[in-house]
């Protein structure tokens, strides 16, 4: 949010997040053509599901276009074009403290509502994140793991997690490495990964039931996503 003012020199940027895997050469993504845009990203499937879902209720209440919500995640700035609106945090800021009780990611619904029609939508390669989908090609995209696992916490075999220990035993910092000591790393997030699964299973039964059926029943009913946003709505109304 505060890039535009923190990098002057800069008229464009990529932006990517810390849990990112890039398995292409980044300059097709730096060469994509912005239209005039201030930003581009991919759009945000998650978001973009039916009306009255859940998240596609979130996104309409903060201003959005559920069918026009991008992922944050790895994106392309027009920076010059950026500062053209003013001071760029001050908007973000005060977008933040206007929608202060609605947002459930909060750079990410800000710049989606800043940007309403100011985004260019560009090839899903280059933010990949059904990443446990094995049907799915990643010899040749951009990988996100904000819905999995991370590869450096835990090990379970993915095929994004041997991409990323293969990079980075070639890498300086993992060059020196002995098998003897890869296998000690990777024997501890495995062991990371069972204690995950063991600490769920370990959860009294009703919870993890109760869990389970708001995530799979409860947020998927229409009407009472609709109930709960509405009164997000209203609390956010009679608080200015």
């Amino acid at each position: 949010m505060f890039i535009p003012e923190a990098l002057p020199a800069l008229d464009k940027i990529i932006y990517i997040d810390c849990d990112i895997i890039v398995n292409l050469d980044i300059n097709e993504l730096w060469s994509i053509d912005l239209e005039n845009k201030s930003i581009a990203g991919v759009l945000d499937r998650v978001h973009s599901q039916k009306f009255l879902s859940e998240l596609s209720l979130h996104v309409e209440f903060l201003g959005c276009n559920r069918t026009q919500y991008i992922n944050s995640g790895v994106t392309v700035m027009n920076l010059k074009k950026i500062r053209e609106r003013g001071d760029f945090s001050k908007i973000i800021l005060e977008w933040l403290m206007y929608y202060r009780h609605m947002p459930l990611f909060p750079d990410q619904d800000a710049i989606n509502s800043v940007f309403e029609s100011d985004k260019k939508f560009i090839d899903p390669r280059f933010n990949v994140y059904d990443l446990l989908n094995k049907d799915l090609d990643l010899s040749h995209c951009i990988m996100h793991m904000y819905a999995v696992p991370k590869p450096w916490k835990v090990f379970t075999g993915a095929a994004h997690e041997k991409l990323y220990w293969n990079t980075f035993l070639a890498a300086e910092w993992g060059r020196d490495i002995t098998h003897s000591e890869l296998i000690d790393i990777l024997a501890d997030k495995t062991t990371a990964n069972i204690d995950l699964l063991t600490e769920r299973l370990n959860k009294p039964l009703l919870q993890r039931i109760f869990a389970s059926f708001k995530y799979r029943v409860i947020n998927k009913i229409p009407v009472l996503n609709l109930i709960k946003y509405t009164w997000f709505w209203i609390r956010h109304k009679f608080s200015h």
